[in-house]
């Protein structure tokens, strides 16, 4: 199907082509339509055009599959191009829901092969609720490096914990809006900017927008390593909404830690920092904001150096 997509966007002319596997998919103003002969009804243009190249190409097809509508579904997720939203139908979420909270049972035990079952589960929602990668920390850690397919693994109460995270945010998302957010500029006036460190001794937050700074003694954590607290101010950064007059539409972090920039960025990192992660996300799902941890020279980072 590469090669057909390819002749339909670059011969046919058929811009925005998506395909997956043996699926096509793309979208079109809704008065352009064009008649099919073959099926005695009219489709969008360009799913006209698409069927006619596989006409001529001799590539069989069927009338049930030749769908379209608002919204439609695509690869097993409603998509509504005029809203720009990509959601789960309700059926998909209330069983994806139930099998969580069916998975958390105390004290159960489940095979290597169901662990898996369900992260795949989980991992094709993240499709739709890409914030919510940090509930399958525990989970992966428990089945890394594990290779036969039958014999039991306990569950424990970090597992359940994140598995009931994952239920309660998936039962009550709207699902993925497109195009939100996407220019991270300093210098809008939508995205707040701060600086965050971490030394020996404590944090420190740099708002300079607000002209504002804080700063705090560390509090008890994981010894022998500065990579907790950095995290931790970034955490706390997020945390930091909660008292805002107007939460941000955007929020972008520095600091000069390379690992906290990835750990935020790809919402993963071990189990002993997961709780972060969570609490992180809990804030930025309830007042709706997008943010990006971006890393920034030691050497530059002088403000929120000094404050911690």
């Amino acid at each position: 199907m590469s090669l057909v997509a390819w002749i339909a966007i670059h011969h046919i002319l058929i811009d925005a082509l998506k395909t997956y596997m043996d699926d096509s998919f793309s979208f079109e103003v809704a008065r352009r339509v064009l008649y099919y002969v073959p099926y005695d009804c009219y489709f969008p243009a360009k799913q006209t055009r698409l069927l006619q190249l596989w006409d001529e190409l001799k590539l069989p097809h069927e009338r049930p599959k030749q769908v379209f509508g608002l919204p439609l579904t695509v690869i097993g997720f409603d998509v509504d191009p005029n809203a720009m939203t990509v959601t789960l139908p309700a059926h998909k979420k209330d069983e994806l829901v139930a099998e969580l909270r069916r998975f958390a049972r105390r004290n159960h035990r489940w095979s290597l092969r169901e662990f898996q079952r369900l992260a795949g589960w989980c991992e094709w929602s993240f499709n739709i609720f890409p914030l919510l990668k940090p509930g399958l920390s525990v989970l992966y850690d428990k089945i890394r490096g594990k290779k036969d397919a039958f014999p039991q693994i306990h569950t424990n109460n970090a597992l359940l914990h994140e598995l009931h995270w994952l239920a309660d945010h998936i039962e009550c998302s709207d699902g993925l809006h497109l195009f939100k957010c996407l220019d991270f500029n300093p210098l809008l006036d939508d995205v707040v900017v701060v600086y965050t460190d971490a030394s020996a001794v404590g944090l420190g937050l740099w708002f300079p927008d607000d002209d504002f700074t804080c700063q705090c003694p560390l509090p008890p954590g994981p010894h022998n390593t500065i990579f907790f607290y950095e995290a931790l101010a970034v955490c706390s950064t997020i945390h930091s909404i909660k008292n805002m007059d107007e939460p941000p539409a955007k929020l972008l972090i520095y600091t000069d830690n390379s690992n906290t920039v990835a750990m935020f960025n790809s919402l993963h990192t071990k189990p002993i920092y997961n709780l972060l992660l969570l609490s992180a996300v809990d804030v930025l799902l309830a007042y709706g904001v997008d943010l990006r941890v971006e890393h920034i020279p030691g050497q530059q980072n002088v403000i929120a150096n000094a404050l911690s």
